[in-house]
């Protein structure tokens, strides 16, 4: 019953305090400590935030340090079981997130959908996404990459059997975003630190107790990024392999 403007104000303050509530409350409770690189070169240009993904803790990196630190509006590219949480049934709708399916058979228009998120980025406002698909671990590591030995794309095949502590790169989400961003930056985000916290089991087994979390990002301009598709491909999968050496060395 609320207009415009003022369901706006609601919902992202709704936004807001969830997200103080669910960063600050995991930190406090668990004592953890984050030293992040590369924040001092952000800006409040419009960016594409490719973040890793190890565990059920590290969705809430970019909440504490671009929405709460920063004031940063975050649009997502989500698992569609995520609705399966109230909150973001009832808030996250409100806002230009994308939920998708996956294994729904129907890539294409999935990556239509995510196509027009990138559209309209303002200044302060960014995009993430988790583009390993799921969380790490040794074990889906070593699924992936056997299974794609046998991938048609040699420049796939050795990604795969490059990386050592994150997944393989999935470049369809990252570069539908890129299609219609215009002049946003586009971030790496690697992190090492929330590895226990991989189940929610893990969250009450203590594992994160007093854990110093250590972040990096890479920053890039889009006048450094190469416009042709194949080319921009295969950018992405050296910046993720960037990442991945500074992981491994972390680890």
């Amino acid at each position: 019953f609320l207009k415009q403007p003022r369901r706006s104000r609601l919902f992202w303050g709704l936004q807001h305090f969830w997200t103080r509530w669910v960063s600050k409350g995991l930190m406090g409770l668990y004592n953890i400590t984050i030293n992040a690189e590369g924040l001092e070169e952000l800006k409040d240009e419009p960016f594409i935030l490719l973040i890793k993904h190890t565990s059920m803790a590290d969705t809430t990196l970019p909440l504490h340090l671009f929405s709460i630190m920063r004031g940063t509006f975050l649009r997502y590219v989500l698992k569609e079981e995520m609705l399966n949480d109230p909150l973001f049934n009832i808030v996250a709708r409100y806002f230009p997130n994308i939920f998708v399916r996956r294994g729904s058979g129907d890539a294409e228009s999935q990556y239509q959908r995510i196509e027009e998120l990138s559209k309209g980025l303002n200044a302060g406002e960014g995009i993430v996404i988790f583009p390993e698909g799921t969380r790490y671990s040794d074990k889906k590591c070593r699924h992936v990459k056997e299974k794609l030995k046998n991938s048609d794309s040699e420049i796939l095949r050795n990604h795969a059997a490059s990386v050592k502590s994150v997944l393989p790169l999935r470049t369809g989400g990252a570069l539908a975003l890129m299609k219609n961003s215009g002049d946003a930056r586009v971030i790496i985000c690697g992190h090492v630190g929330f590895e226990g916290s991989r189940t929610m089991r893990n969250l009450w087994n203590g594992m994160l107790i007093d854990q110093a979390v250590r972040v990096k990002f890479w920053v890039h301009e889009a006048k450094d990024i190469p416009t042709d598709e194949f080319a921009r491909e295969k950018w992405l999968f050296d910046q993720w392999e960037v990442m991945d050496e500074w992981v491994t060395e972390q680890s």
